[in-house]
């Protein structure tokens, strides 16, 4: 209580206060004085000057500024010499001790409150006026769970009664009052509305001005440029959508404050980009270096110049617009198309690794997990729930022609304004709508569908077949034009599995071909090397024989034995789904790894082998007979 008011008026306060719960505090006038909000701030008079009903519920989205208008109001009013005392109602102290508790204390709050009044009119001013400013009102309804009508049943009587008593303000959000209030119709006509909009940037870069000229005085406020606080605006409008302004850039500004005042560092638009970085886990400016970028996708992805192609000019884009001072408005979005095995996961745990510094900082999610009518919102909570924390993270939407419709409907949004909307369950067990960002990501999506597709894009990228093994990689001009012929071959070609709608969503389009023979050797001897390089991390040492020349038809193969017989041996399928890299990770596990596995058990005491091939591989025998090649491991 101020010392202004007399002793038998804080005696009193005391005592109603304590029979409450101490969840009374008189509400201060604001520090700062909100902006344009002349209109708002008039409707609440006239609610308030109601005769029977002086009720009014402020209904606005979490930082618009419902709690200071309410402020505002208060200092206005004693500014016009009205003798107006605002309480604001703290609904856990009131609830403190249990639901009994605060049904009593809601039942006596008006009453008792009148009391109050009634002494300040007799020992401060015959006109004083009492208001009750319950924030969250909400919650009077949610302590007694989802589905119950208590609260409401509480409310009711102490608003209806509010003309007899005291002036009542109740401030929520829109999407508590949906679920809370607006269902039961009784309640909701005894809350008169007064929608608080989110204010323009204009008004926030000025409240934002003020704010700075009141905490650190003029002359220092004057060094935080307009940019800086424009910076702080556009990020929050794009990465923070699930807050409103003024409140979300005031938060940003104060943490910027606090480090300006700790470690002196300058408040421009390196701090903006900082404390979003670290509060917020948000770059707004990823430094992509390009060279990097396409030397960790060179080393990785192995036989695809058409990819190779598309890919680096996306990075140089990407890396271009990260190093300009704009914030991203849109995901990167890319669509891999080919058979399976062909490196499309390949592809992005590159890019993961490259600007992530690790490929397990790729979220993968399989699409065969979202593949019925149910799928769509727990498709939005799981992306949701991950973009929430990790805002400029790299997804995968693995094979996107298993999911569900619904889920290809739920990611047009998605891909085209990088904001997911999703809804949990909060604590009550009613479902909260949320909001989580994904502009500044890189949202990748394969998809295996449309063999006459994956036809084309062989046709189109034939000379790669016979390639020689140290220009797998290599684009030639041809090539180049062929990535411009392929997307629209592309794009007709899955019309007919997915809607145009999505398809129009990904800025780039790129084509898998099938792996050539000298790509297939390639990725045997990599992998290989990674699996023989484990045993001998592990004591052993397996020997294979160096590259050598082979029979006509293989004599262009320039490859030791080991991996001749993973491509020419095994790998003779025409379905063009086993002829992969998964296929050949498969044939070293199952016919090498597990061949000299066997041979270790069977000579317990030896830490040297050779792996070779029978000597009957179809690379090895001019027998024109079926060959019968195999694995031998033996003590070397």
């Amino acid at each position: 209580m101020s010392k202004t008011y007399t002793q038998k008026s804080q005696e009193k306060f005391k005592e109603i206060n304590e029979f409450l719960g101490n969840a009374l505090s008189i509400l201060d006038y604001p520090d700062i004085e909100v902006i344009e909000r002349d209109e708002e701030i008039r409707a609440l008079e006239y609610l308030m000057n109601r005769r029977q009903t002086p009720v009014a519920c402020l209904i606005g989205d979490a930082g618009t500024g419902k709690t200071a208008i309410v402020k505002t109001y208060a200092k206005q009013q004693f500014l016009n010499g009205n003798h107006v005392i605002v309480l604001s109602v703290n609904i856990g102290a009131l609830n403190s001790g249990g639901v009994h508790n605060l049904k009593e204390r809601m039942e006596w709050l008006l009453p008792k409150v009148k009391e109050y009044q009634d002494v300040l009119q007799e020992e401060e001013h015959p006109d004083t006026k009492v208001i009750i400013f319950i924030d969250e009102v909400h919650r009077i309804i949610s302590v007694f769970g989802n589905g119950s009508k208590e609260g409401g049943d509480i409310l009711k009587p102490t608003l209806a009664s509010a003309g007899k008593y005291v002036k009542v303000i109740t401030a929520t959000t829109r999407g508590e009052y949906d679920r809370y209030i607006a269902k039961d119709g009784a309640l909701a006509r005894r809350l008169h509305t007064l929608a608080i909009n989110e204010v323009s940037q204009k008004t926030t870069k000025q409240i934002l001005r003020n704010w700075l000229d009141k905490t650190i005085g003029e002359a220092a406020s004057s060094e935080v440029s307009d940019n800086t606080l424009e910076r702080i605006m556009k990020a929050n409008r794009q990465m923070q959508t699930e807050f409103a302004e003024p409140s979300k850039s005031i938060d940003i500004l104060e943490t910027m404050l606090s480090i300006h005042e700790t470690d002196g560092r300058t408040m421009d638009r390196e701090l903006v980009n900082y404390v979003f970085r670290t509060s917020n886990n948000v770059d707004l400016n990823p430094q992509i270096d390009p060279v990097h970028t396409t030397n960790v996708l060179r080393r990785r992805v192995r036989g695809q110049p058409l990819v190779l192609y598309t890919m680096e000019r996306m990075i140089d884009n990407t890396a271009w617009e990260s190093q300009s001072n704009e914030v991203n408005q849109r995901p990167t979005t890319v669509l891999m198309v080919g058979t399976s095995g062909t490196g499309k996961t390949e592809t992005a745990k590159a890019i993961s690794e490259a600007t992530k510094g690790d490929e397990s900082e790729l979220e993968i999610f399989s699409m065969t997990d979202y593949d019925n009518a149910e799928s769509s919102d727990r498709f939005r909570l799981d992306l949701g729930m991950i973009a929430r924390h990790k805002r400029s993270a790299i997804f995968l939407f693995d094979e996107i022609e298993k999911a569900h419709p619904s889920v290809i409907l739920a990611m047009l949004p998605i891909l085209d304004e990088g904001e997911v909307t999703f809804f949990e369950e909060g604590a009550d067990g009613y479902m909260v709508r949320q909001h989580a960002s994904l502009r500044g990501s890189f949202i990748f999506a394969t998809s295996n569908s449309g063999s006459e597709m994956f036809e084309d894009i062989n046709r189109y990228a034939r000379e790669l077949q016979d390639i020689k093994q140290d220009e797998i990689d290599n684009y030639s001009e041809e090539l180049k034009f062929s990535s411009r012929k392929l997307e629209p071959v592309i794009q007709k070609g899955l019309e007919k599995d997915f809607p145009k709608e999505l398809l129009q969503r990904f800025t780039y389009f790129i084509p898998f071909n099938s792996l050539s023979n000298s790509t297939k050797l390639d990725i045997a001897n990599k992998m290989l090397a990674e699996e023989l390089r484990q045993f001998k991390e592990r004591g052993y040492n397996i020997y294979i024989s160096d590259r050598q020349d082979w029979m006509p038809g293989y004599a262009q193969y320039k490859a030791n034995e080991i991996a001749m017989y993973i491509v020419f041996e095994r790998m003779m399928s025409r379905n063009a789904g086993a002829s992969g890299a998964r296929n050949i990770r498969k044939i070293i596990k199952t016919d090498i790894v597990s061949e000299i596995l066997y041979t270790m058990r069977k000579y317990p005491n030896l830490k040297r082998f050779r792996l070779k091939t029978n000597g009957k591989c179809s690379f090895e025998s001019r027998d024109d007979a079926v060959t019968r090649g195999a694995i031998i491991v033996e003590p070397y």
